[in-house]
């Protein structure tokens, strides 16, 4: 079984075998050769079947089925489940909520039971929290820091790009503008943290995932801990029959 993570920047891939991982990678897919090295991947394992969850624009998402396709593969797209065992989600409307973010959360729900705080840090941070009763709360959209650096210089060009090494206080506008937006980023998670501790009954299990999570983390006073494939491992427990 192949599963397919696309989202706005990377196709992420894994094979599952029994619910379990196997092989992994990753493609830039704005970059010329992604659809012959995408067809390189389906070469190499030759998969009869896939579960593909997208964020991606429509023709992104196209091109990739296609290629599947192609290859003989069946597809199999994902999509939200207001309810599946252990997970109810809050929004009105689930349509609405990413598919990231749910499967983001099922797999994070596999490893250890609720309550959770889920933080995926990537092209956007997101914030969802899952109380001890298996429900979704609600949750949080915000920029990653790498976003809100370029909105600031598209505004303020004569700034410079932004530097995210170091901590504490910059003596210099590459440092500030980089620190800046990470301490941002941090403040969102630790604001999270409090409410979800006065929601929840007991101190909610904090996870990070996405290509910022490391970075992230070591800005956070409390203790997280650091899952960057768990949109993958959210499909790896669906491409298990129930």
């Amino acid at each position: 079984m192949l599963l397919i993570d696309l989202g706005t920047t990377r196709l992420k891939w894994a094979l599952a075998a029994q619910g379990q991982l196997r092989e992994h990678g990753a493609l830039a897919h704005g970059q010329e050769d992604f659809g012959m090295r995408w067809d390189s991947v389906l070469a190499q394992w030759q998969p009869r079947r896939a579960l593909l969850a997208s964020v991606a624009p429509p023709r992104r998402c196209g091109q990739v089925a296609a290629a599947l396709a192609r290859a003989g593969c069946q597809v199999e797209r994902v999509g939200v489940q207001p309810q599946r065992p252990g997970l109810r989600i809050a929004y009105a409307d689930p349509a609405q909520f990413g598919v990231d973010r749910w499967l983001g959360l099922i797999g994070a729900l596999a490893q250890a039971p609720p309550p959770l705080l889920l933080v995926s840090c990537g092209t956007a941070v997101t914030v969802d929290l899952v109380d001890a009763r298996g429900v979704h709360r609600g949750g949080w959209i915000a920029p990653s820091p790498t976003r809100m650096a370029q909105a600031v210089r598209t505004r303020a060009r004569h700034l410079p790009a932004p530097d995210f090494a170091g901590e504490g206080f910059a003596s210099d506008s590459a440092a500030a503008l980089g620190r800046g937006c990470e301490a941002a980023a941090a403040g969102l998670v630790e604001r999270a943290w409090r409410q979800a501790q006065a929601l929840s009954d007991a101190t909610p299990r904090l996870v990070l995932t996405g290509g910022d999570a490391a970075a992230l983390a070591r800005h956070l006073p409390m203790p997280a801990t650091i899952e960057p494939s768990l949109v993958l491992q959210g499909l790896a427990v669906l491409s298990v029959p129930s």
